[in-house]
């Protein structure tokens, strides 16, 4: 099959029709889709039931430790350094 070059709009196009497939395919199941930082997805919005955006903060609860001791317990010193490469304003 032929690899063809498309654009992001026409991908997110496609993205929504496949989720409204999956939709018509299983009715009684509910679909929620997470947004990564620093990107849109209107469309999806639109056909998911339920949709959330992945914040700096979501990353930041979930960091692992600064230091793991060989005890096996977790020492945190500071928390996560983010800068505007992953969304921060």
């Amino acid at each position: 099959m032929p690899h063809y070059k498309v654009g992001k709009k026409h991908m997110a196009y496609v993205r929504a029709l496949e989720l409204e497939n999956v939709k018509q395919s299983f009715p009684n199941k509910r679909i929620a889709i997470v947004i990564p930082i620093g990107r849109h997805a209107g469309a999806l919005k639109q056909v998911a039931h339920a949709h959330m955006k992945v914040k700096v903060k979501h990353l930041e609860t979930c960091q692992f430790p600064d230091e793991i001791r060989e005890d096996g317990l977790a020492k945190q010193e500071q928390g996560l350094k983010l800068g505007r490469k992953y969304g921060e304003r």
